[in-house]
């Protein structure tokens, strides 16, 4: 799908503190990692379900992502409606987890007396070519040996990030910075049909509740159960905007298998400042947010008022560059009024490059 651009404004970014990854299925995501179900917190009972990590933290930064506290997963009879088991979080910290192809599988004994069953957590790496980057985390919950052979299930969490609900299935959280969402996302996407809950951030608040709902699960004494099943990944871009567009645009490839590519830029300068003389670059970063792949992507720059184009300066990996000009009299060369860059390669969701040309101040 052909694409033409303009450019806009860049938005830094930061990163978070790092910890272990209990499952070792993680996707690593550009500067930072997401990975499941990481090791309990100290500060009570708290256990963190997807967190997303830098790579290389600075100090005093910290991970940020779902999260179990209290009560995490409560099973109902679905015609009676009585209360079969409460798992607590205090309950997820003695698991025993054992590798599987692409990813980890971790076990619980939980409830009490009659109520006694066992509790899967499983998480597996998954290509998918409509995912950024191309690949994902699945995630479930498998429940063997309860009684009931039709149940309603609820998954309780909290996010420390900025949690919206994106359509019916999928659940986004930016990090929070100075009280304003913020790049990465991380984004949870319900496989099977579910009722999604997320409360209201109030600004003094840190954490956000956010609930599932899966109504009318078959379980069995004997065999495992799927009760939860996500597809889990995260935004590519540090920028808050285009981050959550992103996440929609996963959220819709998993569920509706749509193939969008969604190619956007981002402008910085070498120098905030100048003086008439100083030569100055034009960087210009492009990235894939959508789920498809974009071909004949073109990256347009115009000289902006009061600078002139260095001959010869633009530049760009798999570009075809051009420059667009004013009329000129005789041989002389027009004075330049825009760069243009083609992209030659294919970009895949999540992928990207940058592009760059110089000018003088006049």
């Amino acid at each position: 799908m052909k694409k033409f651009l303009s450019a806009a404004a860049v938005i830094a970014f930061s990163c978070f503190l790092n910890i272990s990854f209990a499952q070792k299925s993680n996707l690593a995501m550009g500067n930072y990692t997401i990975g499941v179900m990481t090791e309990p917190a100290k500060e009570g009972a708290q256990f963190g379900f997807i967190q997303a990590m830098s790579v290389k933290p600075e100090k005093g930064e910290k991970a940020f992502g779902f999260w179990y506290s209290g009560a995490v997963l409560e099973l109902k009879d679905a015609a009676t409606k009585k209360t079969l088991a409460t798992v607590s979080a205090n309950e997820l910290t003695n698991g025993k987890s054992v590798a599987v192809e692409g990813g980890t599988q971790t076990t619980y004994t939980v409830g009490n007396g009659g109520n006694k069953f066992e509790l899967m957590i499983e998480s597996a790496a998954k290509a998918d070519i409509g995912m950024p980057l191309g690949k994902m985390l699945v995630v479930s919950f498998k429940v063997k040996g309860a009684k009931a052979a039709k149940v309603n299930a609820t998954l309780k969490m909290k996010t420390n990030g900025a949690a919206e609900k994106l359509g019916t299935s999928g659940i986004t959280s930016n990090r929070i910075v100075k009280g304003e969402s913020s790049y990465p996302a991380i984004v949870v996407t319900a496989a099977e049909p579910v009722r999604i809950t997320v409360s209201k951030r109030q600004k003094k608040e840190v954490l956000q509740d956010v609930s599932l709902e899966a109504s009318n699960v078959s379980l069995s004494a004997a065999d495992w159960s799927d009760v939860f099943m996500f597809d889990v990944s995260g935004s590519t871009v540090d920028d808050a905007e285009k981050s959550v567009a992103q996440a929609n645009r996963i959220v819709n490839h998993v569920t509706a298998k749509e193939a969008i590519p969604e190619v956007v830029m981002f402008n910085r300068t070498s120098s905030p400042t100048t003086t008439p003389g100083d030569t100055i670059t034009f960087t210009v970063s492009y990235v894939n947010i959508g789920s498809g792949t974009a071909t004949d992507a073109e990256i347009t720059n115009p000289i902006p008022n009061g600078v002139t184009y260095v001959e010869g300066s633009a530049a760009g990996d798999n570009t075809e560059i051009s420059v667009d000009r004013k009329a000129a009299v005789g041989n002389q060369l027009g004075e330049a009024t825009l760069v243009r860059w083609k992209v030659t390669k294919a970009i895949l969701p999540g992928e990207g490059g940058s592009v760059s040309m110089k000018a003088v101040v006049r």
